[in-house]
C-alpha cells in the first residue's frame, strides 16, 4: 500500500497555491483533481507547469461529472463530459480515472436501469481501452454490495475497477468490512477519511478506525494507493499533513 493526497481536499484554496503548499510540505503521489480546469477555468498548461515543476507523481485523475443511469440525449451529454476529463488526463499524463456511477435513488431500481448502466460502461470501456476506469462507491444503488457484484460481473472489462471508499460505505449504512471482503478483487484504488458518528472528520480524531481494513488489504497483498480525502473543514494545512502522516504510520504498521 502507498498514501497519497486527493488535491480535491483543498477545495476551497486557490489551485495553484494549493500546488505550492503541498510541494513545500513534501508531497509528491497525488489523486489530481481536475475540477479547476472542468468548472473554473483555470488554464491546463499553467497547472500542468506547476506540476511539473514540483515533481509530482500523479496517481489518477478526479473531478468531473458523470451519471451513468441515463439514455438518450441526457448519455450524450454524460459520454461528451466524461469524453473531456478522459482528454484532460491524457494531457496531465495519467490514464487512471475516478468516476461515479450517477446519482439515480435506488427507488428507481428496476432490471432496465441495471443492465442501462452496464452497457454505458461497458461502451465506455471498449472504447477506451487505454484508460482504466476507477468507480467510486459514493451514494445510492453504489452503497449496496449486491448491485456493485452484479455490476462488476456482469460488465467483464478489464479496465473498470472499483475506487473502494469505507467511509462512504459506512454513512450509508453498509458493512465496509462486508463490502471489501466480497468486492476485494475488484479494488483497484482506495480513499480514506474519517467519521465521527455520521459525520466526516479528521482521519486522526475519527471514530471509525481502519485498522481491519489495512490488515486485510496487506494480508491480501493489496499493492494501490490509499488516498487521503480530507474534508473536515478547519485548518485544512495543518490538519491534511497531520493526517497524511497519520494515515503513512498506519499503513505501513504491523509490517
Amino acid at each position: 500500500m502507498k498514501p497519497c493526497v486527493n488535491t480535491g481536499s483543498f477545495r476551497d484554496v486557490e489551485v495553484i497555491t494549493c500546488f505550492e503548499i503541498l510541494g513545500k510540505m513534501g508531497f509528491r503521489d497525488i489523486e489530481f483533481n481536475i475540477r479547476p480546469v472542468m468548472a473554473e477555468g483555470y488554464d491546463k498548461r499553467e497547472l500542468k507547469s506547476v506540476l511539473t515543476d514540483f515533481g509530482f507523481n500523479i496517481v489518477s485523475i478526479a473531478g468531473g461529472w458523470c451519471d451513468f443511469y441515463t439514455s438518450g440525449d441526457e448519455q450524450a451529454k454524460n459520454v461528451e463530459s466524461v469524453q473531456r476529463q478522459l482528454e484532460l488526463a491524457d494531457y496531465f499524463g495519467n490514464h487512471s480515472i475516478r468516476l461515479f456511477w450517477g446519482m439515480l435513488d435506488k427507488k428507481y431500481d428496476s432490471r432496465y436501469i441495471r443492465d442501462n448502466v452496464v452497457s454505458n460502461v461497458r461502451n465506455l470501456a471498449e472504447q477506451n481501452p487505454e484508460f482504466t476506469f476507477l468507480f467510486e462507491n459514493h451514494d445510492h444503488f453504489s452503497l449496496d454490495i449486491n448491485f456493485l457484484e452484479g455490476f462488476f460481473r456482469s460488465v467483464e472489462a478489464p479496465n473498470v475497477w472499483l475506487n473502494y471508499d469505507a467511509v462512504n460505505f459506512e454513512r450509508g449504512g453498509t458493512d465496509s468490512m462486508e463490502a471489501l471482503k466480497r468486492l476485494y478483487q475488484w479494488v483497484k484504488h482506495t480513499h480514506v477519511k474519517g467519521k465521527t458518528g455520521n459525520n466526516i472528520s479528521s482521519l486522526v480524531d475519527s471514530e471509525f478506525k481502519f485498522r481491519d481494513i489495512f490488515k486485510y488489504l496487506r494480508e491480501h497483498n493489496y499493492d494501490g494507493y490509499v488516498s487521503l480525502e480530507y474534508e473536515a473543514g478547519g485548518d485544512i494545512i495543518s490538519n491534511i499533513y497531520r493526517d497524511y502522516m497519520y494515515l503513512k504510520r498506519k499503513i505501513n504498521s504491523e509490517r
